[in-house]
């Protein structure tokens, strides 16, 4: 369209041209030209025309370039201005995505900060917590400490009081068997361990009687003395014994091991068989009757005739004498298991009342028992032995002379 314009003007241009020189003709002043000259001026006009239709031409074209060019250009604004629209858009988009980012990091901020308050909170409680477990770690180590001691002090009065029980074991043993070795139907020389016979060197038994011709041994033994399995110790004790003794001339080969009455129920087993000797594990109290027995094998070895009542009766005595071993030694061994069940029921009780009973028994006073020579007088005479056994079972009222007779008043 802006070319058509264009043309336009050119022509009216060319025309105003052509009238000028018509005019110029007619005018009075002017000199007529020649034909010729009208002729070559026409001929320029017309080369003038001609020029100017192709500089049209030049300049149309030109114009189709221009034309095409701002086409070019207007779609290309367009596409910027669509771009730049769509960029726009973009832009506005990201600018309320900004401040709706903005918006979630302030809350996230806020967020934040109250996590920290809390984390602050929680942190303080926390470190309240581990002062007072600190604090609570530190009793509890303390009454650790005060609970070993005092575990370390009971275990302490406990290995002395096993001690003193062993102590008084080995003397009792001692102590028992001079007095019956000492009795009058007995008689037998005794040794102990602070006067050992002959031969023996080193060898220190706790107690030694001769009879036979030969020395026969008696050792107290107590797992009080060793800690671990009284079996095993006694076994372990027989194999030493053995090798010892193997070396002695002059010894019975039958060696008894006394074991205190409480610890007698323990054993698995009660004779062990260690090169030619014999060891056997017996109580107190059967030491009195195995003594009398030896005694007994000794008067027959020196007689040289035996009449043959006079033999059963001896016979039908040893086999008494065995048969109150046998049972003297299972009424210990249901003493014990008695005593056992008293300990069961005993550890049953709570921490405090344990604690409370075990405080009295240490308060209380040792239940004291009969001395050697009131045993003795006792095993000398089996009368006083039934005396002694009557008194307890059909006790006798204490009454004085004028209570009985102000009780004869009365009825």
């Amino acid at each position: 369209m802006e070319l058509n314009i264009l043309i336009g003007i050119a022509v009216v241009i060319l025309v105003a041209v052509i009238v000028a020189v018509v005019l110029l003709f007619r005018q009075g002043g002017v000199q007529l030209l020649t034909l010729r000259e009208a002729e070559r001026e026409a001929r320029e006009l017309a080369e003038e025309v001609a020029r100017l239709s192709s500089e049209l031409d030049t300049t149309q074209t030109e114009l189709q370039k221009a034309e095409q060019n701002l086409a070019m250009e207007t779609k290309e604004r367009e596409a910027l201005s669509n771009r730049g629209k769509e960029q726009f858009i973009n832009a506005q988009k990201t600018e309320a995505a900004l401040i709706a980012e903005r918006e979630k990091n302030r809350e996230i901020s806020q967020e934040i900060a109250q996590l920290r308050e809390q984390a602050e909170a929680r942190t303080k409680v926390q470190t309240q917590k581990i002062e007072q477990l600190s604090a609570a770690q530190k009793a509890l180590n303390a009454e650790q400490e005060r609970l070993r001691l005092a575990e370390e002090a009971k275990q302490q009065a406990l290995m002395e009081n096993k001690q003193r029980i062993w102590d008084d074991h080995e003397k009792h043993v001692v102590a028992h068997c001079a007095g019956i070795c000492a009795e009058a139907t007995v008689k037998l020389p005794m040794k102990d361990n602070q006067n050992v016979p002959e031969g023996f060197g080193t060898l220190k038994p706790d107690v030694a009687v001769r009879v036979l011709g030969k020395w026969l041994v008696i050792d107290a033994k107590s797992s009080t003395a060793k800690r671990g399995d009284m079996t095993t110790y006694l076994r372990t004790e027989a194999k030493k014994a053995a090798e010892k003794y193997a070396k002695i001339e002059g010894m019975h080969t039958t060696v008894y091991f006394v074991v205190p009455h409480t610890e007698l129920g323990d054993l698995r087993e009660s004779h062990w068989r260690e090169g030619q000797f014999d060891f056997f594990a017996v109580s107190v109290a059967g030491v009195g009757a195995l003594l009398r027995s030896w005694k007994r094998m000794e008067q027959y070895a020196e007689l040289t005739e035996i009449d043959p009542d006079e033999r059963d009766a001896i016979v039908d005595l040893l086999a008494r004498y065995q048969q109150h071993i046998d049972v003297r030694n299972a009424v210990d061994l249901h003493l014990m298991q008695h005593t056992d069940e008293i300990k069961t029921l005993h550890s049953k009780l709570g921490e405090d009342l344990s604690h409370e009973v075990e405080t009295r028994r240490g308060l209380m006073s040792h239940v004291r028992v009969p001395t050697s020579k009131a045993i003795n007088v006792a095993a000398s005479d089996y009368k006083i032995q039934k005396e002694q056994r009557n008194a307890l079972q059909n006790p006798q009222a204490i009454t004085t002379k004028t209570a009985e007779v102000e009780a004869q008043r009365l009825l």
